[in-house]
Order: structure tokens, then sequence, then C-alpha cells
């Protein structure tokens, strides 16, 4: 998962630039392989729903941003795709752990999209 880079310029234009734990780049892309969250390349279910609750959780960090389009378009998009979430995470149950069945994959759903976990 990309950040476009004419989005990398402060809010409300843009959802801006945030520094890693090293000083470096952070929340520009987010890259999952489908073995990382315990899943077959052929079959990358988790890998996607996972990089979904990122990209989320990356475009919530400025509410302004979402709600600076002026028409309601992108607020919109993004409650869309927060509901599409949501349902394709329900169609994937039953999970050992009620979300995406893999710890590492699940523990960042609850980070990223609290909200989101909380009505599975």
């Amino acid at each position: 998962m990309h950040v476009h880079d004419r989005w990398l310029v402060d809010p409300p234009v843009g959802i801006g630039r945030s520094k890693g734990k090293k000083g470096g780049r952070h929340g520009r892309s987010k890259t999952c392989t489908p073995s990382t969250v315990g899943e077959e390349r052929a079959t990358p279910v988790r890998s996607l729903l996972y990089l979904k609750a990122w990209m989320l959780w990356r475009a919530r960090i400025h509410p302004r941003w979402i709600e600076s389009d002026g028409d309601g378009s992108r607020q919109r998009l993004f409650r869309e795709e927060a509901d599409l979430l949501l349902a394709a995470v329900k169609r994937l149950q039953p999970q050992k752990d009620g979300l995406l069945g893999n710890d590492l994959a699940s523990r960042w759903m609850r980070v990223w999209v609290p909200d989101i976990v909380a009505k599975i």
C-alpha cells in the first residue's frame, strides 16, 4: 500500500508526513507479504484486509483531510471502505481470535481500526 506523493503535504491539502522511530519517513507506505500473516500468495485474503486497515488508519491520522473535500465525497469513500472492511472481516469468521486469525494481523487491526474491531 502506498500513499501518493501529492497527498504527502500538510493538512488540509494532504495527509502529511510523519516520522518513524528512527527519524525516517513513516506512514508513506505499508508492505505485507501473504506469508507474513500466515497465508499463501494465491489467496491473500488476510494480507489485503490488513493493508486496508492500515490505509484507513493512515487517512484518519488527519481527519481534517477526510473532511476537507467540500462535497463529502472523500468522507463517503472512507466510510464505504470502512464498511467494506467490516463486512469482509465478518465473512472471514469464525477465526480463533475473532478477527483475522493471525496474531500479527489481528493485533494491528486492533491498533489501526479499533472502531471496526468493536463492531465484530
